[in-house]
């Protein structure tokens, strides 16, 4: 198979800042505080109010380059799926692209040029848009990314083989199998089965034969053939904090919905790759 590469910088990324911290200690200089019974009391409201919100900001942990908020067996498995990030931080990453899910599962979110669309579940099992200015993710895994490797497509692939060949061509590119990568496709899809979560995964509830209550049932969806994007990760050995059991990646499809006449995305259970389709994998970035 002949492989045409291409490559090219995204816009410069502005330096991180630097700074000392505010809490820095001094053995020359010290400041002395004075607690009182109303201090006391005054923290001890504001925790339980903190408590009641149920935001639980998380700080992202760096993973090969990747920003990595909350993991799939503590959302999914266990029921943690309180808010962990505000979208609106995430969007100030420059050219930040991710996958993840809404606060309580009520949802995905994908993330294309630090772009989020959020997709949630109707009452009548339709799509909605659920992207709002307060929109929380409990579920998020992403990178900004400064530098693409581009490979076209030269013949289908299978459904069943994206994952290998995806890992394949990351050899290729010299990557090692331990480092975990954001990627793209872009162009056609073939064989494709995706879902949009309404509360409950239905991944997980398959596996354990678990049958989801109807108020939580997701939307689902086969098509032989789709247009759009796919944005996910790549690792190995990752299963129940990056991917589902079984597989080496996490992939979103965000493709434009007629009866919104917007962009929608879904959690990609599988699909295989038309011939002509871009893939691009993420070789250096920024968590």
């Amino acid at each position: 198979m002949s492989i045409d590469f291409q490559s090219w910088s995204a816009r410069s990324v502005a330096a991180a800042h630097s700074g000392r911290s505010p809490l820095h200690t001094n053995p020359t200089h010290y400041m002395r505080f004075k607690f009182t019974r109303h201090h006391l009391i005054l923290s001890g409201i504001l925790l339980l109010v903190w408590r009641s919100i149920g935001f639980a900001a998380e700080s992202p942990q760096s993973g090969t380059e990747l920003t990595t908020i909350g993991a799939m067996h503590a959302v999914i498995g266990q029921g943690q799926s309180q808010a962990r990030v505000s979208l609106g931080d995430l969007t100030r990453k420059p050219h930040f692209y991710g996958v993840g899910a809404a606060e309580g599962l009520a949802g995905e979110i994908s993330f294309l040029d630090s772009k989020p669309t959020v997709t949630s579940v109707s009452a009548d099992g339709s799509l909605r848009n659920a992207l709002t200015e307060d929109a929380k993710a409990t579920l998020l895994i992403g990178q900004s990314v400064t530098h693409w490797q581009s490979v076209q497509v030269e013949e289908d692939i299978p459904a069943d083989d994206f994952d290998r060949h995806l890992r394949a061509l990351a050899a290729q590119l010299g990557l090692p199998d331990t480092r975990a990568f954001m990627f793209l496709v872009e162009g056609e899809f073939q064989e494709v089965k995706l879902h949009v979560i309404n509360g409950a995964c239905p991944v997980h509830a398959k596996s354990r034969g678990i049958e989801i209550r109807k108020e939580h049932r997701p939307y689902e969806q086969s098509s032989k053939r789709m247009r759009g994007t796919l944005v996910g990760v790549h690792a190995l050995n990752a299963a129940g904090r990056l991917t589902h059991p079984g597989t080496t990646t996490h992939r979103h499809l965000v493709f434009e919905s007629a009866a919104l006449n917007r962009p929608v995305t879904g959690h990609i259970e599988q699909a295989g790759v038309k011939k002509g389709a871009r893939i691009k994998i993420a070789i250096s970035g920024e968590h």
